[in-house]
């Protein structure tokens, strides 16, 4: 939800006033959807932020997520791959809702947004997956946890 100053009011307990929260969350749509972003900055911007504000999380917190992702990644798009991300949005919101450190990160937010982005078409179905890789890496780059 946008505040009257054009940020993000975060109403799930996250890092206020965190401009990497803050950037991710207003581009993350643009980072997914590939007609907007052709040549991936905002993708690329996205990611390394992402995993910026992870690297205190460790891995294992989100590996369940992360491999029922790379599961459906394997399919190709369709109405049933579209149902199965409505269900790993489920999946990051009890991932988020065990762990407060997620929470404060908006983690089921931004994923529910890039969700939302990559059920229109198969080119976005197609980047959202290599957008959570992306992620992952940035993570482990930055000095993210096991």
């Amino acid at each position: 939800m946008q505040d009257n100053r054009g940020g993000f009011r975060n109403n799930q307990g996250g890092q206020e006033g965190n401009p990497l929260i803050e950037f991710v969350m207003k581009n993350i749509e643009n980072a997914i959807n590939k007609q907007k972003d052709k040549k991936g900055d905002i993708f690329i911007q996205c990611a390394e932020k992402l995993g910026e504000i992870l690297k205190n999380v460790s891995y294992s917190k989100i590996r369940r997520v992360y491999n029922e992702a790379k599961s459906i990644s394997r399919e190709k798009f369709s109405e049933e791959t579209i149902y199965k991300l409505k269900v790993l949005k489920s999946l990051i919101a009890y991932t988020e809702g065990r762990f407060p450190e997620l929470k404060k990160v908006n983690f089921y937010e931004v994923f529910s947004r890039a969700i939302n982005e990559a059920e229109k078409n198969e080119d976005n179905y197609k980047r959202f997956f290599d957008f959570f890789q992306a992620v992952i890496a940035y993570h482990r780059a930055k000095g993210g946890r096991e």
